[in-house]
């Protein structure tokens, strides 16, 4: 759906028909995309992070499975599954094998800077890609999770 209001609308409609088994299924969906959302807004990412180990709980009376029903008795099943996310990239986060990109390491020089082409530069330059494409695919996600693009550096972590 265009819309998460017209997605919401579309899956409350009686008349449509579930995925076989949706119940268990809806579980993964709501996890992937719960992934797939802190992974592409670092704010989002860091803000999950910030929560430390607290408890999440999605505090609705309108909704006992993915909330807590207003009362504590509901499932909590979103504020679980921000938990285990929040696990999962912390984890993910905490790969620290591949130096610091270029931007961070000299913040005061553009991805043109002739600096890169030759001496320190390049030498750092080819030093960063070896371990960067080294690195495993968990890592290297890590990585881009941690330290992204400015939008002078854009495209950079293309191959």
């Amino acid at each position: 759906m265009p819309t998460p209001f017209l997605a919401a609308q579309t899956g409350r409609d009686k008349k449509n028909v579930l995925i076989a088994d949706w119940h268990v299924k809806r579980v993964r969906v709501m996890k992937d995309a719960l992934l797939a959302k802190f992974k592409q807004h670092p704010t989002l990412l860091g803000a999950l992070i910030e929560t430390g180990d607290a408890v999440i709980v999605e505090h609705t009376k309108n909704d006992s499975y993915w909330g807590d029903n207003g009362d504590g008795t509901g499932e909590n099943m979103l504020g679980r599954l921000l938990m285990e996310v929040r696990l999962e990239l912390k984890e993910l986060l905490a790969v620290p094998t591949i130096p610091l990109p270029p931007w961070e390491s000299f913040p005061s020089l553009s991805p043109v800077d002739l600096f890169w082409r030759m001496g320190l530069g390049e030498s750092y330059l080819s030093r960063w890609v070896k371990a960067f494409y080294d690195a495993s695919s968990n890592e290297q996600e890590s990585y881009v999770l941690r330290y992204p693009e400015p939008n002078d550096w854009t495209g950079f972590y293309d191959e």
